[in-house]
């Protein structure tokens, strides 16, 4: 319970996309809304937040959108106790990609994946990461 209070608490920034970082007039679209997507399923599988850290009390905004911005988070299976599932790191990576045209482009696409995974058929993110 407390963990689930705790992620109820996060600030908006654990999912912060890298071009919401940028804070430039660049639109925000889907793929924005498929990186937070994987930050919550990040953090559902693991327990911890992508990048951890991530606060005002450890380091000035502009750090922060910095690390938002350029630092990619530990493989899930990495902060696992028994890491056997790399299609899942696969799956998270892709979402997570700071390059969003290297993203999901849609939440169907990330879906049919999660959903590959689950069925233990191969996912299209092998491709993203071969």
């Amino acid at each position: 319970m407390a963990a689930e209070r705790k992620a109820a608490r996060q600030p908006a920034w654990v999912a912060m996309s890298p071009e919401q970082a940028e804070m430039t007039k660049l639109d925000v679209d889907t793929r924005t809304e498929i990186y937070s997507l994987g930050a919550l399923l990040y953090q559902l599988v693991t327990g911890r937040t992508p990048l951890e850290g991530l606060s005002l009390e450890r380091s000035s905004y502009p750090e922060l959108l910095r690390r938002i911005r350029e630092e990619a988070p530990p493989a899930v299976s990495s902060r696992l106790e028994s890491p056997d599932a790399p299609e899942l790191d696969w799956i998270v990576a892709k979402a997570l990609e700071k390059d969003r045209e290297r993203r999901y482009a849609s939440a169907d696409g990330m879906a049919r994946d999660l959903r590959r995974f689950l069925d233990g058929e191969p996912v299209d993110a092998a491709a993203f990461v071969l």
